[in-house]
């Protein structure tokens, strides 16, 4: 396997598009899970949406999402507690975040690449193509209280 390998992120193609004002972690055997919420003006839920990351995975790009973070400004107050609510939805399942903002907007990107095909990468070639799992957006402040609580 490449000793360093980029992964490329989809463009186009998200199956969910997800707008949140919520977050909570939750830590279940090997997988982390996590939950966005869109809560109403009168404090209903609107839409909620959750994704597993294994830890592993996630511990593997602590590093750059905490780069990311450090580059930001300061975490400010935290946001509400928040429980997401059990919906019996499917749980989708990640194992690479993308992040982007502005000092407004945060984006997002949960995306999967298969870990064979990183595995059987042979000479030169050390860039993999990710799927598309989910496109989520939140104020950056949001963003960067849910990278700190990835960590905790």
């Amino acid at each position: 396997m490449a000793k360093t390998l980029e992964i490329q992120p989809p463009l186009v193609g998200y199956p969910r598009f997800v707008a949140f004002n919520r977050i909570s972690i939750e830590r279940v055997d090997i997988f982390v899970l996590m939950h966005f919420g869109l809560l109403g003006t009168s404090g209903g839920l609107l839409d909620s949406y959750s994704c597993a990351i294994p830890s592993l995975e996630l511990e593997l790009q602590r590093k750059s999402l905490m780069d990311y973070l450090g580059r930001s400004s300061s975490l400010g107050d935290p946001p509400p507690d928040w429980q997401a609510p059990a919906t019996g939805r499917p749980i989708d399942l990640c194992n690479h975040i993308g992040l982007c903002g502005n000092p407004a907007l945060g984006e997002i990107t949960l995306n999967n690449f298969v870990g064979r095909a990183a595995a059987e990468i042979q000479g030169n070639r050390k860039t993999i193509a990710a799927q598309p799992v989910a496109l989520l957006k939140s104020t950056m402040e949001l963003q960067k209280h849910w990278i700190n609580a990835l960590f905790k």
